[in-house]
């Protein structure tokens, strides 16, 4: 298992419309802090 990637050592601060988000805990999102489903690209 890979070490996961830290996008950013800050805290993310946005307005978000309600609804539902996946938050990224692998950190290669390119639509960070949210998933995008990056992870699913890393091979085995």
């Amino acid at each position: 298992m890979s070490r996961p990637e830290i996008p950013q050592r800050a805290p993310f601060v946005m307005d978000c419309q309600p609804g539902k988000y996946a938050w990224c805990t692998c950190g290669l999102s390119q639509k960070q802090p949210f998933c995008d489903g990056a992870h699913s690209r890393l091979p085995e």
